[in-house]
């Protein structure tokens, strides 16, 4: 008898654990098609960290999207990574591609 309750106490994180990487490697439409615009405009996709709670390719054109933490420690805590739009000096990507400031 305990011997199937360790077994299915297995399977059942073995399945959440499978569900949970699967979740996190899935790329959206929506992010793949903000990829393309990126490389579309002239941009270049790069990992970038970001302390705000926003996810990839966050509209670099509005001021505080990804704003410093004030300490290291707040940065280990906080901080996550991000991909971005990287549009060249004097430009920001908007959400849809990138512009001139």
């Amino acid at each position: 008898m305990i011997k199937k309750i360790i077994i299915a106490a297995i399977i059942v994180i073995s399945l959440g654990i499978g569900y949970l990487y699967y979740q996190a490697n899935i790329i959206s439409e929506e992010e793949t098609g903000k990829e393309q615009a990126c490389l579309g405009s002239g941009g270049t996709v790069e990992i970038g960290w970001c302390w705000r709670s926003g996810g990839n390719f966050p509209n670099d054109c509005s001021v505080g999207v990804c704003d410093c933490p004030p300490g290291f420690f707040q940065h280990l805590l906080y901080g996550h990574k991000v991909k971005h739009c990287d549009c060249g000096e004097g430009k920001c990507f908007n959400g849809e591609a990138c512009n001139s400031f």
